[in-house]
């Protein structure tokens, strides 16, 4: 029984973990609640290694078990293995949640597994009352710090408010079936917050996500709602309330009724906040890898090169996940995206027309399958398969929804594991041996890839605070326990010899700087053979051979202006490259392309220092031409730039309690 009331919190922690409420520390907690996931995966299905495990037949299951499977294999032809081994452990908190509970559920004894998910449901209902309240207070006083859209412990308003849309259709329900009348306004008083921090993102497709699926949620409850009038007015008063608020308290790009005015009359010079050019970049990367794709994780490597000129910021999502699935996993990956849900929906409806269905039954399928299908709805438009405590979320409702309608429906189950697994004989310890054989490899190799990662932000940290004491022990161990895959590591190891490299003070010999020119070279084949779309490397090549002479340079290597339009190929707004490639240009009196090389980084957004670099470079041209129109504008660019990197970096200054 320990073990039984143990398990719902472990997957609770992992859950909390997936929050990232120290944002500093988001790739630990990644990794902490990654691990706690496996154990709580090992942990609850041990509980049925003697027995076996029940698995009902359904082709929810089906298509959800195919697609992860597809994620994996996408591992074996990836082209950077360990982020996609990354990104497959942070989907699978999704199918592993939903997948472990739903066979826990089958198997375990009813009323246990009812007081496990009603303990876990209570849980999420203090934490979603805590987020939603602190997004009030982001949105209503703390605007100075931390902008007019309410987002963290999150990174993106838009995932916060998707977030908030999974507990608010729980909730509602819950209003309709809580059995006393305290109960009741304890869950309208979370309905009521829940949907205040929508309102606080200033999320758009979140809120019309919720008012596209609301009318189903009252139709199929349309028995219930007449005893429950006075809450669910009480709620509507509330959010209009809530809705109308912004107007007050908000700018013009967080009023909710504005922004959803727009949407819906298309008024806006941009309605899709940029999603269409994103999309047209994202589909390019699809034509190029339709069949099998990229590898899952490994969108943000090639979007670049397909980004539109008129697209000025970077996008690590396609703000389509269907679309972004087809670019990662093929075309499988899209089709049984869309099977799943489409499986999904029919499977509600078989289970609603039951003609003995309970009015708690209905409201509890209802309630999750509105949650689930408002989530699906947004996503494509946005990223919220590729947020980790989403996808946690997802996978609890998709339990507690399959089994409500399993309870309605009663499938034909099988205990298909009981058969084909473990002889009769075989003793305990080595069947929870075997069960947890691949949770351990994964697990591992997850482990030491995470552990990579750590030691190359730290190595970063210390390059750029000037601390080099352990820097070539620290880089070692990166590539070491990351099996020599970790690209970032190289990258980060080469800035030592090119900074030896650019000393001008002649102190060390031509012997000294051929082994320091050799070491970098070593490096950056080690880049390119890792990630042979990386752009530093590429600006690296070209670089280096302006520091060394010419006799050091391999046969085979480019020119600097091949390895610089090919980094700028890969990634147009790497700024390094195009200054270089300017400046050779300048070299040479190749002034047109020289200036044409510049104004092309111009149409981009950026908010890294280097671009000030760019647009002084770009200032001193137009003075030289004398273009006093462009020089002006070249100059206030110069001045943005700086503002919004300074108003960053005041966002930053304001250090939560449990943060410093």
């Amino acid at each position: 029984m320990k073990t039984k009331s143990l398990t719902p919190f472990l997957w609770l922690f992992a859950f909390l973990c997936s929050l990232f409420l120290i944002n500093e520390w988001q790739l630990e907690l990644f990794g902490i609640a990654t691990i706690t996931l496996f154990g709580w995966a090992i942990v609850t299905l041990s509980q049925h290694i003697r027995n076996g495990w029940k698995v009902p037949q359904s082709w929810v299951i089906r298509f959800l078990g195919l697609f992860w499977l597809l994620a994996f294999i996408s591992i074996l032809h990836t082209d950077i293995l360990n982020v996609s081994v990354m990104a497959f452990c942070f989907f699978s908190a999704l199918p592993l949640s939903f997948f472990v509970l739903t066979i826990h559920g089958q198997t375990a004894d009813k009323n246990n597994f009812e007081a496990q998910l009603k303990l876990m449901g209570s849980f999420l209902g203090f934490v979603f009352a805590g987020l939603a309240i602190w997004a009030m207070l982001q949105f209503y006083v703390f605007q100075e710090y931390f902008g007019t859209r309410a987002h963290h412990p999150l990174a993106n308003a838009n995932s916060l408010a998707a977030l908030f849309c999974l507990a608010l259709y729980p909730t509602l329900g819950r209003v309709l079936q809580a059995p006393t009348e305290r109960q009741k306004a304890l869950a309208l008083i979370l309905a009521i917050l829940l949907f205040g921090g929508i309102i606080s993102t200033a999320s758009r497709g979140a809120f019309l996500a919720f008012c596209a699926l609301s009318p189903f949620f009252l139709y199929v409850n349309r028995r219930l709602l007449i005893g429950h009038a006075k809450y669910i007015a009480v709620f509507i008063l509330c959010a209009c309330a809530l809705f109308i608020s912004t107007n007050f308290v908000g700018t013009s790009g967080n009023v909710m009724s504005t922004r959803v005015v727009e949407t819906l009359s298309f008024t806006s010079a941009d309605i899709s906040n940029n999603r269409f050019n994103i999309w047209t970049g994202a589909w390019g990367v699809v034509k190029e890898n339709w069949l099998f794709g990229t590898g899952i994780g490994t969108f943000f490597l090639y979007y670049p090169e397909h980004q539109l000129a008129k697209d000025p910021f970077t996008a690590f999502f396609a703000h389509n996940d269907p679309l972004q699935y087809w670019a990662e996993l093929g075309i499988a990956g899209f089709i049984l995206f869309y099977l799943f849900v489409i499986s999904f929906i029919l499977r509600t409806i078989k289970a609603l027309r039951i003609k003995n269905i309970t009015d708690t039954q209905r409201t509890l399928i209802i309630s999750c399958a509105c949650a689930i299908g408002c989530i699906i709805l947004h996503t494509h438009a946005t990223f919220n398969f590729y947020n980790l405590s989403i996808l946690y979320i997802i996978g609890f409702l998709l339990s507690v929804w399959f089994w409500g309608t399993e309870q309605v429906i009663n499938a034909q189950k099988t205990t298909l594991l009981k058969s084909v697994t473990f002889p009769e004989n075989t003793p305990n310890y080595a069947r929870i041996a075997l069960l947890s054989l691949p949770f351990i490899f994964l697990g591992t190799l997850f482990t030491a890839y995470i552990s990579s990662e750590h030691i190359t932000n730290k190595v970063r940290k210390d390059m750029i605070a000037g601390n080099f004491d352990t820097l070539a022990n620290d880089i070692m161990r990166a590539n070491n326990l990351s099996f020599d895959s970790n690209y970032r590591a190289y990258l980060i190891a080469v800035n030592i010899p090119m900074s030896l490299l650019e000393e001008t003070s002649g102190k060390f010999s031509t012997e000294q700087k051929k082994d320091i020119y050799d070491q970098a070279i070593y490096y950056l084949n080690h880049v390119q053979a890792i990630n042979p779309r990386s752009s530093a490397a590429n600006y690296y090549l070209g670089k280096i051979q302006g520091l060394v002479p010419k006799s050091f340079l391999d046969g085979d290597m480019k020119s600097p202006e091949t390895y610089y339009k090919t980094a700028l190929r890969l990634d147009p707004k790497h700024i390094g490259s195009r200054i270089e490639l300017a400046t050779l240009y300048g070299q040479e009196e190749r002034k047109d392309e020289e200036l044409a090389t510049l104004e092309g980084g111009v149409q981009y957004l950026y908010n890294s220092v280097y671009a000030v670099k760019l647009y002084e470079y770009l200032s001193r041209l137009y003075l030289e031409q004398n273009d006093a129109k462009n020089l002006q504008l070249s100059l206030q660019k110069i001045n943005k730039i700086k503002k919004r990197i300074a108003k960053q970096q005041n966002k930053k200054a304001f250090a939560l309690p449990w943060s410093e």
